[in-house]
């Protein structure tokens, strides 16, 4: 009986050890724990205590147009020497969306304060975020800005492409610089806002060039205040350069002499408050490039 209880005592102690080298194994332990636990509601029906109380809808599929799909891949599949010239288009239109929400202050009476363009790389994430306060989108801009293209630009775009393969200039000529991102990101994300206030996330996949989708923003991505813009780039394993705070801020000079708005280079880091639970990120630098 005694040799029985010492077996118990040592089986415990290493218990405790595990989790005290391993506390990944005590978090998920726990987690498992709570999640398996259930509360009665008021209608008597039994809930994890992690469910939310709202379903999200899924994601609507939307056909991109052939054109699109037809840019989309000359794009991914170019050999496009330089492809540094995706800042220039992403910052370009990021700078137009500001210009056109302060157009649309002066005709409308309305305030257009404190716009600017941010760009943040995060290598946790190996993500790359070019974001902007300007004009936003709505659901319906979403399909007709990122799902179209007019046919005559394309017809051009194309024709022009046949003759001069490496010309990193015509990608923006034809009205097609959005679709650049998907030269050094293999997935697109589009967070937005527009004027009726709904914040919405717009994702696209470079192996699926058919489609792509619509849907509310629930994630835990930053909520953005009146409107704007946030492109997030899912970079390709070889596009990790764009991570680097210092090649990026040499790019975002070099392609943002014209733009009037104040571009802020942010660098995101993670300190680990605790080795059981949390793991915070925060900016450690910020740079305005231009003012």
């Amino acid at each position: 009986m005694t040799s029985l209880r010492w077996l118990v005592v040592i089986a415990c102690i290493a218990v405790i050890l595990s989790f005290q080298y391993r506390p990944s194994i005590l978090k998920s332990s726990l987690l498992s724990f709570a999640a398996g636990k259930v509360r009665r509601t008021s209608t008597g029906s039994s809930t994890s205590l992690f469910d939310t109380a709202v379903d999200t809808p899924a994601p609507e599929k939307f056909a991109f147009e052939s054109n699109v799909a037809r840019v989309m891949d000359i794009i991914i599949n170019s050999l496009y020497s330089n492809k540094d010239v995706f800042i220039r288009e992403l910052i370009s239109n990021a700078a137009d969306a500001c210009d056109k929400k302060r157009f649309n202050a002066l005709t409308d009476g309305l305030t257009a304060e404190n716009m600017f363009i941010r760009v943040y790389p995060n290598r946790e994430k190996n993500t790359l975020t070019i974001e902007d306060k300007g004009i936003g989108m709505n659901k319906e801009d979403l399909i007709q800005n990122l799902g179209k293209i007019a046919e005559s630009g394309t017809k051009k775009f194309m024709e022009a492409n046949k003759n001069r393969k490496d010309d990193v200039n015509l990608i923006g000529q034809f009205g097609v610089g959005f679709y650049s991102g998907f030269l050094v990101a293999n997935k697109v994300e589009v967070i937005t806002k527009g004027s009726k206030g709904e914040q919405l996330r717009w994702t696209a996949v470079a192996e699926s060039l058919g489609e792509y989708t619509i849907a509310q923003d629930d994630s835990d991505s930053e909520p953005i205040e009146t409107t704007g813009t946030r492109i997030v780039l899912h970079l390709k394993d070889e596009s990790d350069q764009y991570l680097d705070d210092v090649a990026l801020k040499t790019l975002i000079e070099k392609y943002s002499e014209f733009v009037s708005f104040p571009i802020e280079l942010v660098q995101y880091t993670c300190v680990v408050f605790d080795d059981l639970f949390v793991v915070a990120k925060c900016y450690v630098s910020s740079c305005y490039l231009y003012l």
